[in-house]
């Protein structure tokens, strides 16, 4: 279709250049590269495991609640090494924008420009979030961090 084109659409004094005529200008200046940002705002940017949103207390007309705070998110992996340096709490648009970025740098550096597991899309368990934790638990080389990390499946 023509989702997406500005087709059929009226911008009131500016130029239509959605979709390749972005792309294609910003080709000029440097790589552009299209990442599919499947799970980016769902999972932990360090540990790449489920987050969940973050929650606090409320009083109100003197009774306690707990609501979701829909900004924050929370990691609640004892391993996640942003949580071990006390940033276990994180904006989540700050936590989407780094896993986008994880994910498409990871494409282009990638052999086969693919993703990282956590971010293929049909790629995790749907229906047991235990063994998501197992399969996708980030394992640190034993060599050291000039070999990075390797995923476990």
């Amino acid at each position: 279709g023509a989702a997406g084109t500005a087709v059929g659409s009226r911008i009131k004094g500016h130029q239509k250049r959605g979709g390749s005529k972005l792309t294609k200008e910003h080709r000029k200046y440097g790589t552009v590269a299209h990442t599919n940002e499947n799970r980016t705002s769902r999972i932990c940017s360090g540990c790449f495991v489920p987050v969940f949103l973050s929650r606090g207390q409320r009083v109100r007309d003197g009774e306690s609640k707990t609501v979701r705070l829909n900004g924050s998110v929370d990691c609640k992996n004892p391993t996640c090494p942003r949580r071990r340096a006390g940033n276990g709490t994180m904006g989540r648009d700050a936590n989407a924008a780094n896993n986008i970025a994880i994910s498409g740098s990871s494409i282009l550096l990638s052999a086969d420009h693919s993703a990282l597991p956590p971010y293929r899309p049909f790629s995790l368990p749907t229906n047991n979030t235990s063994s998501m934790l197992d399969d996708f638990s980030p394992q640190i080389h034993p060599l050291g961090c000039d070999k990075g990390l390797s995923f476990s499946r």
